[in-house]
């Protein structure tokens, strides 16, 4: 039993009690990536990017790597493209995306916008994007003021709650969803 007003408690198991537990909510510790200033991207990942359209110079402004990384979905170390995810130039967390479109996320990272920084500027408009891909595309095209939700669109389990964090960033700004046009994309 445990009695809140008393701050005590007592096992009616073993008979072990005792007074005077504080309650607190439990903290999460985050784990962030170590950042490798990996300025030379693969050239497979650089060719990959442009049958997208995407310039090695816009993978340079958004600081995508490369690294060899073990894939869960595949069972083994292959060639990933990493879409690094800073706050306040600060490295919280990594994308690795294969070009099959396997993806998976920094361990025990905490969930943030990509891009997220350049909320951080003097922008009065913000496009929020369903993936790195189409962040990336606007970038391109000289369309800077842009982010993407770290997951995707899935109606079925979104979960924004990591924005809550940073709500005050969005605050006095124009917001643009730019969702794909599939079920995902509509109910999100």
């Amino acid at each position: 039993s445990i009695n809140m007003d008393k701050k005590s408690w007592f096992c009616h198991h073993c008979q072990f009690k005792g007074r005077h537990f504080e309650v607190s909510e439990p903290s999460i510790v985050y784990v962030k990536p170590e950042f490798k200033n990996n300025t030379e991207i693969n050239d497979k990942v650089v060719k990959w990017f442009e049958t997208r359209k995407i310039r090695q110079n816009t993978l340079i402004d958004a600081r995508i790597t490369s690294s060899l990384e073990f894939m869960p979905q595949l069972s083994k170390n292959v060639l990933t493209i990493n879409f690094n995810y800073f706050f306040k130039n600060e490295l919280l967390n990594v994308k690795y995306r294969t070009s099959g479109k396997d993806f998976k996320l920094h361990k025990g990272s905490e969930l943030i916008p990509y891009n997220l920084d350049v909320l951080l500027t003097n922008i009065d408009t913000v496009i929020i994007t369903e993936g790195e891909m189409d962040c990336l595309s606007f970038i391109e095209a000289g369309i800077t003021n842009v982010i993407s939700v770290p997951n995707g669109a899935n109606p079925k389990t979104n979960n924004l709650s990591y924005i809550d964090r940073f709500i005050d960033l969005f605050e006095d700004k124009q917001i643009i969803l730019a969702t794909d046009n599939d079920d995902a994309g509509r109910v999100s």
